[in-house]
């Protein structure tokens, strides 16, 4: 391992986070979550910062939960109170990244998305930042260089028309960011990372490593005040793709404006609204944040494979690379994977769900749709669990047989209760291999 990754380790030890391990379960974990919160709007009030939108409570509000982070005073629900108001910062602070993206760039229309690659020189743009990628176009315009996007750089495709309008935008490459040490030797030409989700690049490309803005990495090259010149200089020196390749395309840019805004055919929301009514379309499934790199992991894809046909799947930042190219059909029209865009794009997410929360005249907590956390879904599946077949089948089998092995050996033998344990994991793991995993009967389920 380089001494820089150890320097990182060892900061990490000495700083920690700052929760009060005294404290009970439920406490720690509103601190934690608090914390994570005010990090998130941090990242994302800076950003928008970037592209001209500031709001002074915002930054008055980060201030005040970092001051109470330590206070030992405040109870159970003090903290649940604060969570809840950190997230009122976090909506806030998605609200000023939208208005920058959109004021700079346009908003995302749907767009059919090149997978493929064209012959030539070419660079590749990770991360989320959507003005980096503008200024590398504007200096690479007219060299014949071709610029990909990788990982949640996938939604720039999306925008209009200060992006869209360069001819040398030319596709996607890869998937998400957990995948780059695999993806990224493939690439022949340089590699620019805009934000974070970088990992220690590999012996095999680590000289085609750029960074740029907040990112950086001990040995690779970073780049200051919008100069692209040694990453274009890099990508003019090495050979980039030899033939054209098509590989199909994704739809994405199915944002808020996409769906609220007045179309010659109608409002989308409206449809969806008519849709839901006359029980055309069930479920909204909304399937976002951040899938792990874990082999195997595959519950996400499978779920989105295996959900009925009147289901809706809502996707968002970079858990949609499980499936974002795969082909879920359409309700009369309607896309059945919608892309609402990067994890910075989130504010959209919650713009359509508050819409269809005024247009059906429900709760957002009573909209049929479901957010795919971990949490959530063992919540349901335990409680699935409980009222099923093979629960009640499990008690009455295991009953039985403790009965008839009492009957016949008039003691209890020592390996009934083995057998007995055994068949309690068995059936456990029968049903939520089946459920969970499989998302079989997730009509019943939810």
């Amino acid at each position: 391992m380089r001494s820089g990754a150890l320097k990182l380790l060892k900061q990490g030890e000495e700083i920690g986070l700052p929760i009060d391990r005294q404290r009970d379960a439920d406490v720690r974990s509103l601190q934690e979550t608090t914390l994570y919160g005010i990090r998130g709007a941090a990242a994302y009030a800076d950003y928008a910062a970037i592209l001209g939108q500031e709001d002074d409570e915002v930054y008055a509000s980060l201030q005040e939960k970092l001051s109470k982070i330590t206070d030992k005073n405040l109870t159970l629900q003090d903290w649940v109170a604060l969570a809840l108001d950190t997230g009122k910062t976090n909506l806030k602070a998605m609200e000023l990244l939208d208005a920058g993206n959109t004021s700079h760039f346009g908003h995302p229309e749907p767009s059919l998305v090149s997978l493929g690659h064209k012959a030539g020189k070419a660079i590749l743009v990770s991360g989320h930042d959507l003005k980096d990628l503008a200024i590398l176009l504007k200096q690479t315009e007219g060299k014949d260089i071709n610029i990909y996007t990788h990982g949640e750089m996938l939604l720039s495709h999306a925008y209009y028309p200060e992006l869209k309008k360069y001819s040398h935008l030319a596709g996607h490459f890869g998937t998400a960011w957990q995948n780059q040490k695999k993806e990224l030797p493939e690439f022949p030409g340089p590699i620019l990372f805009t934000t974070n989700c970088i990992q220690e690049p590999a012996a095999g490309y680590e000289n085609n490593v750029f960074t740029t803005g907040l990112v950086a990495w001990p040995g690779v090259t970073h780049l200051e005040n919008d100069n692209f010149g040694p990453l274009i200089e890099h990508a003019i020196e090495m050979p980039g793709l030899a033939n054209e390749e098509a590989s199909g395309g994704v739809w994405v840019g199915y944002a808020r404006n996409t769906v609220l805004q007045d179309h010659p055919m109608g409002r989308v929301i409206d449809t969806l609204v008519d849709y839901v009514k006359a029980g055309t379309i069930k479920h909204f499934f909304l399937v976002g944040g951040c899938d792990g790199a874990k082999p195997g992991r595959n519950h996400y894809s499978d779920f989105v494979d295996k959900a009925p046909q009147d289901t809706v799947i809502l996707t968002l930042a970079c858990g949609k690379f499980r499936f974002f190219d795969h082909d879920l059909g359409a309700i009369d029209g309607v896309p059945r994977l919608i892309d609402v865009g990067q994890c910075n794009d989130a504010y959209s997410a919650v713009v359509v769900a508050s819409a269809l929360s005024d247009a059906l005249g429900k709760e957002i907590s009573d909209l049929p749709s479901v957010w795919l956390s971990g949490g959530r879904v063992m919540q349901m599946t335990g409680a699935a669990y409980y009222g099923s077949a093979l629960f009640w089948l499990r008690l009455v089998v295991e009953f039985g047989l403790g009965l008839a092995v009492l009957g016949v050996f008039r003691k209890i033998p020592i390996w009934l209760p083995v057998l007995l344990l055994a068949g309690e994991i068995l059936g456990r793991i029968m049903f939520f291999t089946h459920v969970v995993h499989s998302a079989v009967n997730i009509g019943n389920l939810y």
